[in-house]
């Protein structure tokens, strides 16, 4: 979404996209995959690489199990709020 909503009709697009949409569209994304990567890596004990692999799985699984449950407490608090 970053890469296609331009921000300022006065700027770049190009230069835009380099230098801010890649920073905080990007970057994080990146980041954020490395971070489970490393989260399966750490959490496999010691061994061949199907536990690897399943470390991995695991970890982006919960990842997204989480990120469902925070939207969903977001939702129900929301309701709550307006008083259904």
């Amino acid at each position: 979404m970053l890469f296609l909503v331009r921000g300022d009709s006065r700027e770049n697009y190009l230069k835009s996209l380099v230098t801010t949409r890649f920073l905080y569209g990007t970057v994080p994304f990146l980041t954020s995959i490395g971070t489970f990567v490393a989260v399966g890596w750490l959490w496999s004990r010691p061994g061949d690489s199907a536990h690897l692999r399943l470390s991995i799985e695991r970890a982006f699984v919960a990842g997204f199990a989480g990120v469902a449950l925070f939207w969903i407490g977001l939702i129900v608090i929301a309701d709550i709020r307006q008083g259904f």
